[in-house]
């Protein structure tokens, strides 16, 4: 009989622990959600501030245009930081399936991060044309496949199109206009390149 009453003190004594720990919680989500809204604004601010950088300044001037080394290095820092953002999003997704809210849905960080993949493909398209006029132009013309580089300047062409279309920017123009001037070109190479043109013609 001691045991039982020993057992309903233990029983009695843990409900009332459980209780206390129960109120304690209860008390600290209300602030910890507050706390949680806070960090998921702050978050949101930085994802528009990183927006709103990708649209301007470095990323869309054109004297670059021949060194793209500064921009490409400038995409990487930015996309360390959209890394990191995208890192907290899932955590504070995490904290807010823990206290059951409804997860936020971060629409700016997802268009932030394909406006990003976009300026960083404007950049790489930048950077290969780049490569290809200067090996069209420097190489012994020999040695140079024209079909190949009639290939490459059509697909230059295409992609610089296709980003102009979608950025519309003083960079995308002059990659547009750069390419749809050598793509003009493109059959007097071709012509020169034939491998029956003798030195006669």
């Amino acid at each position: 009989m001691v045991q039982l009453d020993d057992l309903r003190s233990v029983q009695e004594s843990y409900k009332e622990e459980t209780e206390a720990v129960d109120a304690f919680v209860a008390s600290r989500v209300g602030e910890m959600t507050q706390q949680l809204d806070a960090n998921i604004q702050r978050l949101d601010e930085q994802v528009l501030q990183l927006h709103n950088q990708l649209q301007g300044g470095l990323f869309v001037d054109a004297s670059h245009f021949e060194d793209p080394s500064a921009v490409k290095s400038e995409l990487e820092s930015v996309k360390q930081r959209l890394t990191q953002l995208d890192e907290l999003s899932k955590q504070c997704t995490e904290y807010q399936t823990l206290f059951n809210l409804m997860p936020f849905k971060y629409l700016n960080l997802q268009a932030t991060q394909e406006h990003f993949a976009t300026v960083e493909s404007l950049w790489t398209a930048v950077e290969k044309w780049n490569e290809l006029y200067q090996t069209a132009m420097t190489s012994p013309f020999f040695e140079v496949n024209t079909e190949e580089l009639s290939k490459d300047a059509a697909v230059a062409f295409k992609d610089a199109y296709a980003l102009h279309k979608k950025l519309s920017n003083d960079v995308t123009a002059v990659l547009k206009d750069r390419t749809a001037e050598f793509k003009l070109n493109i059959p007097t190479v071709l012509e020169l390149g034939n491998p029956a043109m003798k030195d006669r013609h």
